[in-house]
Parts: structure tokens; sequence; C-alpha cells
């Protein structure tokens, strides 16, 4: 899987909608350690444009992205949430955290949604939030393997080398 920027930026109705995935990972808490010219959606932006008077949770960043080398084929939008600032990881419910992915997804239909959703955590929760995310929240079901914890600079690697 490889960031598509041509697929990205190909959405009339969420042009004013791209941001550089630094600049929304630093809003957030986050280093910014991804590529410079990285554009993302920021979702909240989506929802103002689309319901700016019913507005409910989203996801942070949808990122357009395709198979390695085929960069035409398999397009699809992956979704990925910013918690660095979580203080708490034991109080994320899997309940709050699907209702988040599902209401995404709707702002995005009928596009392709990659079917694993990247939670980014702090350096210093990461562990904690694997170990709830595999023992709690994401042990058994539908959801087992595609609710993905990593460090930021984890996620921005797996871009980053193929950019």
């Amino acid at each position: 899987m490889e960031y598509n920027k041509n697929y990205t930026t190909s959405f009339s109705f969420a042009k004013e909608c791209l941001r550089e995935i630094n600049d929304l990972s630093k809003t957030d808490g986050g280093k910014g350690c991804f590529s410079e010219d990285m554009l993302v959606w920021a979702v909240d932006d989506i929802e103002r444009l689309s319901h700016p008077y019913q507005l409910m949770d989203t996801v942070d960043v949808a990122i357009g992205v395709s198979d390695s080398g085929i960069r035409e084929v398999n397009k699809r939008i992956l979704l990925c949430e910013f918690k660095f600032r979580c203080k708490n990881v034991n109080n994320l419910t899997k309940k709050d955290l699907e209702a988040k992915i599902s209401y995404t997804q709707t702002l995005f239909s009928p596009e392709r949604i990659e079917p694993n959703v990247y939670f980014l955590f702090s350096d210093k929760q990461t562990q904690q939030a694997r170990s709830l995310f595999e023992r709690n929240l994401y042990s058994v079901g539908s959801f087992k393997g595609k609710r993905i914890v990593k460090k930021e600079q984890e996620f921005a690697n797996m871009f980053n080398q193929q950019v």
C-alpha cells in the first residue's frame, strides 16, 4: 500500500478540505514526521461542509492509497485517528471508536474504504493502547486485526519509504 496523491486530490467535494498531514498531526499533539508534501483530507472539515448543523464524531484524517506500484488500480481511502493527547487509554470504548469509523465511512460513500483503520498514540501510550486493543476492544469479532495501533513514526514510515 502506498500514498496516492493523485487520488487524494481528485475529489472535487474535498478540495477545500485538503491539508498537510504534518499540520494536522502537530495540531493534535503529534510530532509531524511525514513527508512534507503529503496531503490528506481533514475529515472534520468534510463533515462541516456536508452536515454543518449535525456534527458527529469522525476520525481525524483520510488518506488516498493504492497498491504499491499500481497507482491507479485498487484505489481506496485509509482512515486514521490521532490519539496523541489521550491520557488514559482505558477510557476508550469500542462502541465510540466504531461509531466514529462508521460515520466517517458514510461521508466517503460509495468510495472503497481500506478495512484497516489506524490509531496513532504518543510514544508513552502506544504499548498500553496495543494491549487494550488486543485484550479488550478487538480481541474477537469481525474487527480483530483491522484496528491497528501505531506510533506516529511507525505510521509515517509506511508512506515515507514509498513517496
